[in-house]
Parts: C-alpha cells; sequence; structure tokens
C-alpha cells in the first residue's frame, strides 16, 4: 500500500482525535498569517519538502480558491490584527521578474475583496509602472519616509503591513516601528531552512505516535551543517562526509522498507529562496568532484554572501507524473487554514530534481485529476502539520530574538 493511502486511512479514521490534537496546539502558538508548502509523493514515501513563509504565486490560484483565501485572510486579520483598514503589501524589489509582479496583483485584489483598502510598494519601487498583460498597468505606490515608518503619499499610514519580501538582503529601517506580519524576525537574514524541519519533525513524530503510523511515511531525514567555507576544500570535505552519513542513514531504512533504489539528497543553502542554492546528490563524492568556481555557481544567493550553512535533506522523488512530465502539489495556506493547491510542473525536471524553477508551470482544478482523493487528504494533513511547526518555529525564533 503506498503512504499517502496508509495516511490517508489513518486521517480519516482519527478524525476527532486529529482535530483535538490540532485545537489544542492551536492554543499554543500563533499560525502564520500566511504560508506555502512543496509536497512530494514518491509513493513509498510523500512529505513536505520546502516550506515559504513569504509565498509567491498568488497569481496561480483559481478564483475559488482566491475566494476562500479572501475569507481566510479576513479572519485572520480581524482577530489578530482588529482594527484594520488600510492593509500595505511590502513586495520584493523585482521589476523585471512579471510573474511576481502578477503575484503582488493577485494578493492586492484578494484583500481587497476581503473588504480591506490595499496599497503595495517599497522605498525601491516609488511609482514603478510595469505592464502585466495585454492591457493591464500595475503601478507601486510611493511611500514618505518619516520617525514613525512609511506613509502612502496620498493615502496615509497603513495599519498593518503585509510582508511579501523574504529579507534576505536585511530589514529595511522604515518598515521597523509598524505592525508587521509575518514578523520581520522570520526573514532569511534571521532564520535556516534546518530550524523549521525539526520543529516539523518532533510535530511529525508525535502525531504519527497518535495515528498509529511510522512518521517516516511522511517525515524526510535532515541534517544540518554550519560554518562551512566553500572555498576552503577541507572545510568543504566536512560537508562532503556529513552528506555520507546521512546517506547511509537513508539506505539502511529503504533496506528495512525493501525500496530498490539508491537514495539521494539534497544539499541547500540553509538560508536560500526561490529554488536557488540547491543541489541533487547520491554521494558525498559528487560534492568532491566540484571546483570552488562551480561551487560558487551552485550555491549563489541573491544576497550576493557565500552561504556557510546547509541543509542537507532527504530527497523524495515524485512518482506523479503528467503526460511524462514530473510534478508536485503546491499548497497555499491563510492561518492554518488550507486556502487552494496546484500541481507544479516541470519539463526540465527529473523525478529528483528541484521543479521550482522558471520552466516550471501549473495545473489546476479539473486537471488535477491524476491525483486521488486519497492524496489530497493525505497532502492536506501535511500541509497542516507543516503550518502548525511553522507556528511553533515562529514563535521560537521572535523569542530568541528578543532574548
Amino acid at each position: 500500500m503506498d503512504a499517502y493511502q496508509i495516511i490517508a486511512n489513518a486521517v480519516e479514521s482519527n478524525t476527532f482525535l486529529l482535530n483535538k490534537w490540532f485545537a489544542e496546539k492551536g492554543r499554543e502558538f500563533s499560525y502564520p498569517i500566511y504560508s506555502s508548502f512543496d509536497i512530494r509523493d514518491s509513493g513509498f514515501k510523500c512529505a513536505s519538502v520546502d516550506a515559504n513563509f513569504f509565498p509567491s504565486g498568488f497569481n496561480n490560484l483559481k478564483t475559488t480558491s482566491c475566494q476562500k483565501g479572501a475569507h481566510f485572510f479576513k479572519l485572520y486579520i480581524d482577530h489578530n490584527y482588529p482594527g484594520t483598514r488600510h492593509i500595505h503589501i511590502y513586495p520584493e524589489s523585482h521589476t523585471r521578474n512579471s510573474s511576481y509582479i502578477k503575484n503582488i496583483q493577485a494578493l492586492k485584489e484578494i484583500l481587497t475583496s476581503a473588504g480591506y483598502f490595499v496599497t503595495s510598494g517599497s522605498n525601491d519601487l516609488n511609482s514603478f509602472s510595469i505592464k502585466c498583460g495585454s492591457n493591464i498597468n500595475f503601478n507601486y505606490d510611493s511611500l514618505i519616509l518619516v520617525d514613525e515608518g512609511i506613509i502612502v503619499e496620498g493615502i496615509g499610514k497603513p495599519d498593518l503591513i503585509l510582508l511579501n519580501n523574504d529579507l534576505s538582503r536585511g530589514v529595511p529601517a522604515e518598515i521597523l516601528l509598524q505592525q508587521t506580519t509575518p514578523p520581520v524576525k522570520v526573514g532569511w537574514h534571521n532564520r535556516q531552512k534546518s530550524q523549521h524541519f525539526k520543529f516539523l519533525n518532533k510535530c511529525g513524530i508525535e502525531v504519527a505516535d497518535l495515528l498509529g503510523i511510522d512518521p517516516w511515511l511522511f517525515l524526510t531525514h535532515c541534517s544540518d551543517v554550519q560554518g562551512i567555507n566553500l572555498l576552503e576544500n577541507a572545510s568543504w570535505d566536512r560537508l562532503c562526509s556529513a552528506v555520507d552519513d546521512l546517506l547511509d542513514c537513508i539506505r539502511s531504512i529503504y533496506h528495512r522498507y525493501n525500496i530498490n533504489s539508491e537514495p539521494r539528497v539534497f544539499v541547500k543553502n540553509n538560508s536560500g529562496t526561490y529554488g536557488v542554492g540547491i543541489l541533487c546528490v547520491n554521494s558525498g563524492e559528487d560534492l568532491r568532484q566540484l571546483s570552488v568556481r562551480a561551487r560558487r555557481k551552485a550555491f549563489y544567493a541573491r544576497s550576493g554572501v557565500l552561504p556557510n550553512s546547509f541543509l542537507i535533506q532527504e530527497a523524495v522523488p515524485t512518482k506523479i507524473y503528467s503526460d511524462e512530465i514530473p510534478c508536485e502539489s503546491v499548497f497555499y495556506l491563510i492561518g492554518n487554514q488550507i486556502a487552494g493547491q496546484f500541481l507544479r510542473m516541470n519539463p526540465n525536471g527529473g523525478e529528483f530534481t528541484n521543479l521550482n524553477t522558471p520552466s516550471a508551470s501549473f495545473i489546476h482544478d479539473e486537471a488535477m485529476d491524476i491525483v486521488s482523493e486519497a492524496q489530497r487528504t493525505a497532502y492536506s494533513f501535511l500541509a497542516q502539520i507543516s503550518s502548525l511547526a511553522m507556528g511553533i518555529e515562529m514563535q521560537s525564533i521572535c523569542k530568541q530574538y528578543n532574548d
């Protein structure tokens, strides 16, 4: 029996216990305002393999999902930020990425339909305008910087700033003094991917015990390696050895489950985003063969700073294909509610490769019939567990930051 079927059966057989468990956890931790998760399904396991505090891609959600998203935003904001009328979206400084700008446009429309007055822009993008589609112009608003933060020119000071910027280049001073969500502390300047998976695995082990299933069916084995200088061979070799150690661990589990394939791992920049700074390897030797120049290229960071911390994560191959093109599920949550999902497909990808690259496209609605109801049940459960882990992670980071 495939992993997703075991998970779906356990979820459906323990609905009351599971709902009670989520409710109890939800009283201890706050969920982030929004999040997105990538779910991979190999047949023998399915797992959440990437998590985003500042999701883009809202333009890929269809009308029904946008309507649900507006409803969930209204519930979340009215509960957590009562009295909010004016929301300002603080975006990335992309000016050539039309897909990202369409994401801001879609997010703005969702929040507007929820009943809020919505502006968008940053000091870097004052009055920037771009043509989106054949006859639609999108304009960012101009900001005025004051001692108390930002004022939107001609409109006033927003009640709430919604960050859609991962802060990999640091926190702009102008937003530090205003009410901001998600908290600036969870930006990539202060966060590592390995933190999320440590909390996710802890939650997953707990809920697996509740459901009576093996947590390996839906959790990835991970390790993190700190203090690596990718320009020095001796330091780099320490990362290569850690790759071999994790592969040995996964190989023993494959043997136990009679999985007749060779395991691989993803080596990721621990503070990376947008699908960059990722390699998939099946041995430490794969990394040892890379020249210093190749290492620089492989782990390029948008901040321009070479990473010194890496996440090594069990690679989950995908068995989901559409017309022989590999796919993975992507879920968008508002608070702890699933607003939408779609399949990401990539003709330049393979069963093990990172599918989140510019060549990706998306499958929605009826075309998603390649995914069964049992798979959707399992994937939804994984997304909700991941969202809970992100809430716990958010609280932990904010506490450490304040301390």
